[in-house]
């Protein structure tokens, strides 16, 4: 990886078409917004840290999402709006691509007895379009 920083700013897509978009990034931190495909729809906050030195050119990477659309009044907020979401990986060379094979865990609020049951995992991988 030329630069970490440059590697990580930019528009990410994932196999569902949600796409991410980081623009500030920051001694091992980023923010953007994410556009979801699936569930409610929206544009929300994302929010991530980096590892500033990889090792053998594969950048460890971990993020978070609050599901509060920034795009609609709290009045007008899908059923997720009280839900986040976690993503762990690492940004990858695949060929002339990046990609950033991740797991990620969607957690919503439900009663204590019954709080697995309103968990997600799934693995994702995002590819970074080009500039």
């Amino acid at each position: 990886m030329s630069s970490t920083d440059d590697s990580i700013k930019g528009v990410w897509v994932n196999e569902y078409g949600s796409k991410m978009t980081i623009d500030e990034v920051s001694q091992g931190t980023f923010k953007g917004e994410y556009s979801s495909t699936t569930g409610d729809t929206g544009t929300y906050k994302v929010v991530g840290v980096y590892d500033t030195v990889p090792k053998d050119s594969e950048c460890t990477v971990a993020f978070a999402i609050s599901w509060r659309s920034l795009d609609q009044k709290d009045d007008e907020q899908g059923s997720f709006a009280h839900a986040s979401s976690g993503f762990s990986g690492q940004i990858q060379h695949n060929g002339s691509s990046l990609i950033m094979p991740v797991i990620h865990i969607l957690s919503s609020p439900h009663r204590p007895a019954n709080a697995w049951k309103n968990s997600l995992v799934d693995k994702l991988t995002f590819v970074k379009q080009e500039d």
